[in-house]
This record gives C-alpha cells, structure tokens and sequence, in this order.
C-alpha cells in the first residue's frame, strides 16, 4: 500500500473499557487502487485491502494470481525474485496498480489459460506498451539470464546429432552448463513446436 495522507488520530475503546489513541493514515491499495483507512503501522504491513475483488476476475483466477505475481515481483522486497525486478528498478506502470485496469487490458490483449505474461524489453517495466503473453516457451527464451539465440539451439542439437562431440565439449563451446546442453538436446528447453 502506499501512503496517501495522514488522517488525525482517533480515539478507541476497548472491550473492557481501555481508551487509547491510533494513529491513522489513509493508503491506496495497490491491487485495486480503492483507498483504504488504516492505522498507520498496519498500512505498511498489509499489501492490500481487497483481496483483488473485480468485476473482470474472481479473487484465485489464473489472471489475477499473475497480476498479484507481477507485483509482488516488483515491490514486495520480501518476494523471492524480487532482486531480478524491483530491486532492479523493474515497475508496475501507475494505470495497472487497479486490478481491473490489468484485467480489462489483459482479455483485450491476448490473455487466455496457459499463457504468460512477457515484458518484451527486459529492463522496462510491465505496462500496455511492453507486455504480451506468450507460452511459457517462448517467455522462457525471452529471459535477461539466456546466453542462446535460436540459431545456436539449431546448432547445438545438429551437431550432437551428427555425432562426433559430446555434450560435454558443446558445453564447453557454447560457455553453458552440461545440464542446459542436456535440456536443449532432449527439447525439454528450446522446443519450437509450443
């Protein structure tokens, strides 16, 4: 949630009678974008108020899992890949911090089962203009980490096919790990028919 302004404090009752003061701040949910009154500790800790309630998809649905995804990527520094998005500077653009922004986007771009969301250039972040989905394959290929083009894939398993070289020596040639050689080969990576 990000922080909005802060709201005077308000005073509570408690079941057996303690009055006390909150402090209170008003945050923007980043998933939804509804502004939301909290006290001003909780804000920080909560990441958002909603649950992503949206009139285009249920709360669990596979588009809103890879928007809560996309986020948390980007600005949970808590998140595991966190180091390869946000703290690398990779944002969320300021119209889908509303779910339904995204989602509208999304089923209007090519969203269905079984596709990813793909940043086209690897060091901007996600909006309108850098998005698309694409099959885990070729999401896979568009990676910041991948060291192959195309055409070395066709090189590598012409050349283990006309024997001769191991995977080993390919390994070598090729600056890749003995595993990546492997997968490439057996077309576990790299397999242009998906």
């Amino acid at each position: 949630m990000e922080l909005i302004k802060e709201l005077p404090s308000e005073k509570v009752t408690s079941k057996n009678g303690i009055s006390r003061t909150r402090r209170m701040a008003m945050f923007e949910c980043r998933v939804c974008g509804n502004e939301v009154k909290r006290r001003r500790g909780d804000g920080i800790k909560q990441k958002r108020c909603c649950g992503g309630r949206s009139k285009y998809a249920p709360k669990g649905s596979k588009i809103h899992n890879t928007y809560i995804g996309m986020t948390q990527r980007c600005w949970d520094k808590n998140a595991i890949n966190y180091h390869n998005y946000g703290g690398r500077g990779i944002t969320v653009c300021k119209a889908w911090r509303n779910f339904d922004n995204f989602a509208k986007w999304a089923f209007s771009n090519g969203f269905k089962e079984g596709l990813e969301i793909d940043r086209i250039d690897n060091d901007k972040g996600y909006c309108p203009e850098n998005c698309r989905f694409v099959s885990r394959a070729k999401n896979q290929r568009n990676k910041r980490n991948n060291i192959h083009t195309p055409r070395d894939i066709v090189q590598i398993r012409l050349r283990y096919s006309a024997g001769g070289v191991t995977m080993k020596q390919l390994a070598k040639e090729f600056n890749d790990s003995l595993g990546n050689i492997s997968n490439i080969i057996s077309k576990r990576t790299w397999n242009f028919n998906k």
